[in-house]
């Protein structure tokens, strides 16, 4: 009997879902999966495993998917090429301003994107989760501390939120989103001034 610890079930579910995996090529309606678990609650019926152990393996591979997603977010984001850019705003606001002072304020004033902020998947995490998965998504140097963090907190918050929170959450997100406009028009604007000194004030940006 092979007592199954936590550091040794990873290898075990690998190596019997890969075994699983082959009997598709013969019956293409074998489920791996189930069959997974069948044998992971066979391994519990005779000892072989402690639930502790599962529930242990299951934090650890659900901490590691949820890094590896908030590193995804990171990188569509743009975090951490945010420089970058805003150099090639820099550059499309320059080329703009080439067309002319009309054709600019045309450009500056016409909304092109729209934001929409969606909360509920969001609260389906605690605030703590929350947290640490976007320190890691930004990848700064307290990234190893939030991973730490990470791995003592629960997904799912012990309650729901209040109004209260819930407004002070929207409120945080849309903190950001300001911040960020300001980046993009204090280039779009420093630009105007230098192509249009005597016009560049008169100009709102909406982009």
């Amino acid at each position: 009997m092979r007592r199954l610890t936590q550091e040794t079930l990873r290898d075990y579910l690998n190596e019997r879902l890969a075994a699983h995996i082959s009997l598709t090529a013969q019956d293409p309606q074998t489920n791996p999966v189930k069959l997974l678990a069948y044998d992971l609650s066979k391994k519990v019926e005779d000892r072989e495993i402690a639930f502790r152990d599962i529930e242990q393996f299951v934090k650890s591979a659900s901490d590691a998917a949820a890094a590896e997603r908030a590193h995804r977010l990171g990188e569509r984001a743009g975090i951490h090429n945010k420089n970058n850019g805003l150099d090639e705003i820099h550059d499309l606001a320059l080329s703009r301003s080439k067309d002319g002072y009309k054709a600019f304020k045309t450009w500056v004033e016409t909304p092109s994107q729209g934001i929409v902020l969606t909360a509920h998947p969001t609260f389906s995490l605690s605030r703590e989760v929350r947290a640490c998965l976007g320190v890691i998504a930004g990848q700064d140097e307290q990234e190893e501390k939030a991973i730490e963090a990470l791995s003592k907190l629960t997904y799912l918050p012990k309650r729901a939120p209040t109004l209260q929170e819930e407004h002070e959450d929207a409120q945080a997100a849309i903190k950001r989103i300001q911040a960020a406009l300001t980046d993009i028009y204090t280039i779009i604007l420093n630009v105007a001034r230098e192509a249009f000194p005597d016009k560049w004030t008169e100009l709102t940006p909406q982009i």
